[in-house]
């Protein structure tokens, strides 16, 4: 995901609209994900994701700008039919 440079607004231009705050807000995130299914019969299906998520911008003070920190999800999803 890249946000647009405009939504941060432009502090060097009069007038400029700013829709977020640069120091609050992520400006890129990027993210990877792996799974793993298994289907040990018909009616069982077991599902296991995982996702990181990496972030510039969106942390930190003026004096100190930093990225946010790295966002982990485990996902566990079990379905039996009948």
């Amino acid at each position: 995901m890249k946000i647009d440079p405009d939504t941060f607004g432009d502090p060097n231009v009069s007038g400029s609209v700013q829709y977020a705050n640069p120091l609050t807000s992520a400006r890129q995130a990027q993210s990877w994900t792996v799974g793993l299914t298994w289907v040990p019969r018909r009616s069982v299906h077991v599902a296991v994701n995982f996702e990181q998520t990496f972030f510039k911008g969106g942390a930190g003070t003026t004096a100190a700008p930093a990225n946010r920190p790295t966002e982990n999800l485990l996902l566990f999803r079990t379905q039996v039919n009948f």
